[in-house]
């Protein structure tokens, strides 16, 4: 049926582009027109009226023209009489040509853009990502953590977690190690490679066991100079 099963990860907008972008430009226009919060319901309608008549940054057109084959009709706009046309028929002897020239146009567009964008995601995970294999321990950074403390002083990460399927070079599958059971998706923008700590209680302790036997030897020495035999002399 052509169904492709996706991971969608939390905090991760970038692995759901085609969702997530056109959710994050109507908050953004709903955040300038609107002025109330009890009433952005009432924005929407022209929030996407606004939206579909863009022109588009990937295809270079507008959505409505997609869809429709013409540019939509704004109050500050007109068409003449001389370009409606008469009939069912060359309405479609215009439109279809219109059409295959726009698609091959966006196709085109987006080809150029897919191949740019695969390249500085490249450079961008190769420089930036570390390459976390199956059984690596990682801490997870946490935007919100229950915590007393201030924000400054609030834990930004959380763990240790290790890592157990691997889907891609960004996309992990996590597990507590406190808590086997708890598993999860997450994105490698949100993990940090655990590092274990150096310890210096055993340089302490090696310290100690150092002057200890230091001490033991000067005894032991001392103990063997009193014991080594006088010279004894010949001319008495």
């Amino acid at each position: 049926m052509g169904i492709e099963k996706r991971h969608i990860l939390t905090y991760s907008a970038q692995v759901n582009g085609r969702v997530e972008k056109p959710n994050q430009s109507i908050a953004n226009i709903l955040a300038t027109i609107t002025h109330d919060n009890n009433d952005w319901d009432e924005k929407l309608t022209h929030t996407m009226l606004a939206l579909n008549s863009a022109i588009h940054e990937a295809t270079y057109t507008s959505p409505f023209f997609l869809e429709h084959g013409k540019d939509i009709r704004l109050s500050y706009r007109y068409q003449k009489e001389s370009d409606i046309p008469r009939d069912s028929y060359e309405y479609v002897e215009k439109l279809l040509p219109s059409l295959e020239h726009t698609f091959q146009k966006v196709l085109d567009h987006l080809k150029r853009q897919e191949a740019s964008h695969i390249s500085q995601r490249t450079v961008t995970t190769k420089s930036h990502h570390y390459d976390y294999q199956i059984g690596s321990l990682c801490f997870i950074k946490t935007p919100k953590i229950k915590s007393k403390l201030s924000h400054k002083l609030r834990p930004k990460f959380e763990g240790p977690f290790r890592v157990t399927e691997r889907f891609s070079r960004v996309n992990y599958r996590e597990q507590n190690v406190e808590q086997p059971r708890k598993k999860f998706n997450i994105h490698v923008n949100r993990m940090i490679p655990f590092i274990k700590r150096f310890s210096y209680l055993h340089l302490n302790n090696l310290e100690e066991q150092l002057r200890t036997s230091e001490n033991d030897d000067r005894v032991t020495q001392a103990q063997h100079y009193n014991l080594r035999p006088r010279a004894v002399n010949s001319n008495a």
